[in-house]
């Protein structure tokens, strides 16, 4: 019927106004609420942990962080693990990737991720909590756990819902002295001092405290068994509360889960109640169902597929690499690591931008204070930056007047005096906002995206200083600007730790000119690709590959042997010409107000400055009709020389376009509700003229005699 087309129109135009409310780069978070764990942003934080009976583990983490990514599926299978502990210990996480949980990160110190705090029971504003710096693991993150919650007991900031975690050394009329109506069995974990897996235990058999009273013991100590030494451990003993006698069970068990299981089946404790339980049914039976929809192989042989494969692979390792090579020491040629070579070597400045803008006003902002060797190392950055990168004029004024307002500082520089700097520097000229991913676009929101935009900006950095600098000028200048900035300010902390690893290694030696500082930096870069090839992190569309791959670059590769390699003086050139500023795309650049241009005599003598310019077919670069000059980018003109429809639309506001789309819903609702009334209308009067025209739809009463 047309009413329900109507209806359609309005389900479309609601669906648009959605679209269009959407945030751009909006960042998804690694986890949900089918991982057991709570997903915190900045409005629901305080009112989530504070006060809470229970403990907490909190995950600070970015969703640009290639570690961050891979450690997360360790991070949700150690949820599942500890599921039984919510009764005293729950999991949280927090992405500071999301602009708005930026202050938060700060708050909590947070310089590098993933970062892992335990808070408190009643935990407050102020109380920090503790880190674990190392802790990884499921094994060494239980373990740090259990030793937190019993610092927090034995210092009496615990709670009466938590499993009780200090050992227990007194008799059996003490050990139910204090048992609630429902709690007439006990069980007494038996342990060496130092282990916890007796601890452990409790927690797991923990969901049942309202009905069994649940301790441990240090072997040999406390009259519960006369101080009896056992021989193997850990060990059970039994009671209950009517003859309290303890009864020993004493057998192997190797496991934590071992233990808890013959527990609970001499208690009587039925599983199906524990939160771990019905995970694991769900699992079973979502992996059941997997099964039978069968595994897509349509009959090939795993081991057929896989054979050829490996023996290509143990050729591959026997080929030895010569000094044209980029040497991993690992046996494998240049091109072993190029499965699936990359399609596209163009660089956006669009990507640039926003690498600036979330190193500049996300990654800087996470210290509450900036000094000493940091706030050089900020200083160096920006430094290099305004001289060697090529940016619009607009954003070229920007970072020279943050690089001089925070090269005022000597001593430090407090958060709110950082955002003054910024706040200051916008008056001067743009930082862009967050724009949609070109070339740096990843398949899902939180692949690629930041760190491959760093490697851009890193890469442009050193091509457009051995163009533009003096010769004679320091060729490790704008690496150990590179250097310090990741080591001071880059939060994915294993990602920053191996880059200072890579260059503490070489970098001093072997940069002797600032083509050797361009080879460095793409030796580096490929390398990274090699450790993380096939890692969570990686975009399986976009694999990390050697760059540049035969494909992109035929030149750059040489056969000797059959085994294929690269030429460092085609790769040199290479690299020269994709990252020079006349490479450069415009494409999808975000255009800013007029208010906002720059007087062109500010930057006439900069040569990292971009421009459009109009006037010359024939400079124009060939693949994106855009030339990159020294002049000034004249919005005005620039916008009178295009003269496009398109562009005209895109200068309308967000504002607009939402009050349009819900103009269009509103008359959509009023003219369906007029036409539904009118059709019902025109039945009434059609039924009322003659009933039997009315069908299904009127009961006529038979005629009477």
């Amino acid at each position: 019927m047309r009413w329900q087309q109507g209806w359609n129109y309005i389900f479309m135009l609601l669906m648009l106004n959605s679209a269009l409310s959407s945030p751009v780069g909006k960042q998804v978070s690694l986890y949900n609420s089918t991982d057991h764990v709570t997903v915190f942003d900045a409005a629901t934080f305080y009112d989530g942990l504070h006060g809470k009976q229970h403990a907490c583990l909190l995950q600070f983490y970015s969703s640009y962080c290639g570690h961050c990514i891979s450690f997360a599926p360790l991070f949700k299978e150690f949820a599942k693990n500890i599921s039984d502990w919510s009764h005293t210990i729950q999991l949280g996480v927090l992405n500071c990737a999301v602009e708005e949980n930026t202050g938060l990160c700060r708050e909590y110190e947070v310089f590098g991720y993933p970062t892992i705090i335990l808070l408190p029971a009643n935990t407050s504003k102020g109380n920090l909590g503790k880190q674990l710096p190392t802790a990884r693991t499921t094994p060494d993150l239980r373990s740090s756990i259990i030793t937190y919650l019993v610092e927090q007991q034995a210092a009496g900031n615990g709670s009466d819902t938590w499993a009780n975690l200090l050992p227990f050394s007194g008799s059996a009329d003490e050990l139910f002295s204090s048992a609630r109506p429902a709690q007439t069995e006990a069980v007494v974990f038996i342990d060496r001092e130092g282990s916890t897996m007796a601890q452990e235990a409790l927690m797991d058999i923990g969901y049942f405290n309202e009905l069994i009273i649940a301790r441990w013991m240090v072997n040999g100590t406390g009259s519960l068994l006369h101080d009896v030494f056992l021989s193997q451990l850990p060990a059970i003993v039994l009671l209950n509360l009517q003859d309290k006698q303890p009864r020993l069970l004493y057998q192997e068990f190797p496991t934590v889960s071992s233990l808890v299981t013959a527990a609970m089946s001499k208690l009587g404790l039925e599983p199906e109640i524990l939160p771990s339980y019905r995970i694991q049914q769900d699992e079973n039976a979502a992996a059941e169902e997997e099964q039978g929809a069968g595994d897509g192989n349509d009959g090939v042989d795993d081991k057929q597929v896989a054979e050829p494969i490996l023996a290509a692979g143990a050729n591959d390792a026997a080929d030895q690499l010569n000094m044209d090579r980029l040497n991993y020491d690992d046996g494998q040629p240049d091109n072993y690591y190029n499965p699936h070579p990359s399609s596209s070597d163009q660089v956006f400045l669009v990507d640039v931008e926003n690498a600036l803008n979330f190193a500049l006003t996300q990654e800087v902002s996470l210290h509450k204070r900036i000094s000493g060797p940091r706030l050089e190392a900020l200083k160096q950055f920006l430094s290099v930056l305004v001289k060697y990168l090529p940016t619009r004029p607009k954003v070229h004024a920007y970072l020279s007047d943050l690089s001089k307002n925070v090269a005022s500082y000597t001593d430090s520089m407090g958060i709110s005096e950082y955002n003054h700097a910024l706040e200051r520097a916008g008056g001067h000229g743009i930082l862009p906002d967050q724009q949609p991913w070109v070339g740096c676009k990843g398949t899902e929101s939180h692949l690629r995206g930041f760190p491959c935009s760093m490697w851009v900006t890193f890469h442009l950095l050193t091509v457009n200083v051995a163009a533009n600098a003096d010769q004679n000028s320091d060729p490790l200048e704008t690496l150990r600007a590179i250097h310090a900035f990741v080591k001071y300010f880059f939060s994915c902390t294993h990602c920053s730790q191996h880059f200072q690893e890579m260059f503490a290694l070489d970098a001093e030696t072997m940069i002797k000119s600032h083509d050797d500082s361009i080879m460095w930096l793409w030796k580096g870069h490929n390398e990274v690709n090699k450790r993380i090839a096939g890692d969570a992190s990686e975009d399986r569309k976009h694999p990390k590959v050697q760059f540049p791959p035969k494909t992109l670059c035929p030149k750059c590769w040489s056969e000797d042997n059959n085994t294929e390699s690269f030429k460092l003086s085609e790769v040199l050139q290479y690299l020269k010409k994709i990252y020079a500023k006349d490479s450069i795309s415009l494409q999808n650049v975000a255009r800013q107000g007029k208010s906002l241009n720059i007087a062109s005599n500010n930057n006439n003598n900069n040569n990292s400055v971009l421009s459009y310019n109009s006037g010359n077919s024939k400079q124009l670069n060939p693949r994106h009709g855009i030339r990159i000059s020294d002049t000034i980018y004249d919005h005005e003109s620039d916008e009178r020389s295009q003269g496009s429809f398109f562009q005209g639309l895109s200068e309308i506001s967000t504002c607009m376009i939402l009050y349009s789309a819900t103009t269009l819903l509103v008359a959509a609702v009023y003219f369906g509700f007029l036409i539904r009334k009118r059709m019902k209308r025109k039945r009434f009067i059609e039924m009322y003229k003659n009933p039997l025209n009315a069908g299904d739809h009127v009961d006529v009463a038979p005629l009477r005699a």
